[in-house]
């Protein structure tokens, strides 16, 4: 979700060369495929795991536009309403959170094809 996010959102507003380049590669893609591949869900992905998946980055999003609103900086050009508006605001939210919802059902609708996960002891 990281990368995908990155990609849609951040990476056309970027013009990166370098070590920039090759950090944002590794912060974005490696670091987070790395992370999936070590700590992530295991045996299977299901729909509690979705959920608490969830929790994390919308705790995340409401707090960040609270306190954006306070201070009235925003981590992110797609989070600040003066850049285009507060709606494209909430389809941006939106938008990532449904692309969220859509892969990690698909990697649930994958369940019903895989073979049985292995018993942890």
């Amino acid at each position: 979700m990281t990368g995908l996010s990155h990609f849609v959102l951040l990476r056309p507003l970027l013009d990166l060369a370098g070590a920039d380049a090759l950090a944002d590669a590794l912060l974005h893609l490696v670091l987070a495929v790395l992370g999936w591949l070590v700590l992530g869900p295991r045996p299977r992905v299901g729909w509690r795991e979705v959920g608490l998946a969830l929790l994390w980055p919308l705790g995340w999003l409401a707090g960040t536009l609270l306190l954006a609103r306070v201070v009235d900086w925003y981590p992110y050009p797609f989070l600040d309403p003066a850049e285009d508006g507060l709606g494209a605001v909430v389809v941006a939210c939106v938008g990532v959170t449904v692309l969220f919802l859509l892969v990690f059902a698909l990697l649930a609708g994958l369940n019903r094809w895989l073979a049985p996960a292995p018993r942890r002891r």
